[in-house]
């Protein structure tokens, strides 16, 4: 506070309490319109009531944000869960002085990410807040601009690791061509990002990009090459034998309705002629993982496991891109959430992106196919090189230098033999 009122600090801070709601917090639990109304009050007996509020709401605020506004068992009594609160002194100071955030900004400036530098003492401000998301940017992290547990950890490895990961990868590149094909599609799953690539004037632009979701740490999704030859609009899921038997047989016991619901059917066999098995002629008390004995196919449709779009490059893993219904999913920063097979977040945009090169299918063709529900097989007269690599640091054309998390632990490995 200043001797003529609210200083930048009281008011950024204000805006703060007021963006509270973006977090699903309602603003005047925390006394915002109060604040408000203080902000241009000029008596030391107001301002000093601004200052206590300010305080009282910041502390409550970094509070709930924490642990919640509620303590699990008096919601429950069977929840057993006791959340950290925050360290209420150091929300204080945080907010009073600046000796973390000075060391926020030198270690920021140290990594490149600082836009300038202020003297000690200095505040979180606009420029900090800017270096901040330009830091989580370059690590694959939310952009939000918080110093939230995940930001920490990663301002925290130490700069020789960093040096390491950098070597590690270039090992990784070594092991790739020189040059890549004049089209192709490069799917790096560190990153959970697929580009699209095509060779203009003789040099080589990304002319699309998309999210992706790729396998959990137990479905790791692996790196190979391969070539896509066709992509199937509308198409079945055949569920792999350890899905059908490993968790929707759980399903199926529990309620043999959700196979009409979702729009399973059972065969009596594999072959092309096997026939439909009425699901209400079974009895599933009796049935184990081991005698479980059907194929489980699922209709095409808004439901269906695989999406409106999948594309196909042949290959030994059974890994192939596909559409997929749980979009909710691509809003995370870290997508390992699949059996292995990669979901891809535009499928329609891929699509019609890849049969440019083909027979030239526009977008509306895409979907309008995808519209009618029908089952359709394109074939592609130019199979499209993909390559599904691990790559957890890159230098960009701009020249900077990005990093991802060892999701699979696979540096972990590639250390052990390349650095100790």
């Amino acid at each position: 506070m200043t001797s003529t009122g609210a200083d930048v600090r009281a008011r950024e801070l204000t805006q703060a309490l007021r963006a509270l709601r973006l977090d699903g917090l309602e603003p005047e639990d925390y006394g915002v319109s109060s604040i408000e109304r203080l902000l241009s009050a000029q008596s030391a007996e107001q301002l000093a009531e601004l200052e206590v509020r300010l305080s009282l709401g910041l502390v409550q605020a970094a509070s709930d944000l924490a642990s919640g506004r509620l303590k699990p068992r008096s919601v429950n009594p069977k929840l057993y869960l006791y959340p950290l609160d925050v360290d209420k002194a150091n929300v204080l100071e945080l907010g009073k002085q600046g000796n973390r955030v000075d060391a926020l900004r030198a270690r920021l400036g140290m990594l490149g990410d600082a836009a300038s530098t202020t003297e000690p003492g200095a505040v979180f401000d606009e420029v900090l807040l800017e270096s901040v998301k330009r830091f989580q940017h370059r690590h694959g992290l939310a952009v939000d601009g918080r110093v939230g547990p995940k930001t920490l950890s990663a301002l925290n490895v130490p700069l020789r690791a960093r040096v390491d990961q950098m070597l590690l990868n270039m090992e990784r590149r070594r092991w790739m061509p020189d040059t890549f094909e004049p089209r192709y599609v490069f799917v790096n799953l560190a990153d959970f990002e697929l580009k699209v690539v095509d060779t203009i004037e003789g040099r080589e632009r990304t002319v699309h990009t998309t999210e992706v979701v790729v396998g959990k740490p137990y479905h790791q999704t692996p790196e190979f090459s391969h070539r896509i030859r066709y992509l199937v609009i509308n198409p079945f899921w055949n569920v792999p034998v350890s899905i059908a038997r490993g968790e929707l047989l759980r399903q199926f016991k529990k309620d043999p309705g959700v196979i009409d619901e979702k729009g399973y059917e059972l065969l009596d066999g594999w072959t092309r002629d096997a026939n439909p098995v009425d699901p209400s002629a079974i009895d599933w008390a009796s049935i184990t993982r081991r005698s479980f004995k059907y194929k489980v196919r699922q209709a095409p449709g808004p439901l269906n496991a695989l999406g409106r779009v999948k594309f196909i490059f042949p290959n030994r893993h059974n890994i192939y891109l596909h559409d997929t219904p749980a979009r909710s999913l691509f809003d995370r920063t870290q997508r390992a959430f699949s059996h292995g097979c990669i979901r891809v977040k535009a499928p329609d945009v891929l699509a019609s992106t890849l049969l440019q090169w083909q027979d030239g299918w526009p977008l509306e063709r895409v979907r309008s196919v995808i519209e009618s529900g029908e089952r359709t097989v394109v074939s592609f007269t130019q199979p499209v090189p993909v390559h599904l690599a691990y790559v957890t640091a890159w230098v960009n054309k701009d020249g900077t230098v990005h990093f991802r998390d060892d999701i699979y632990k696979r540096d972990e490995s590639l250390a052990q033999a390349l650095l100790r």
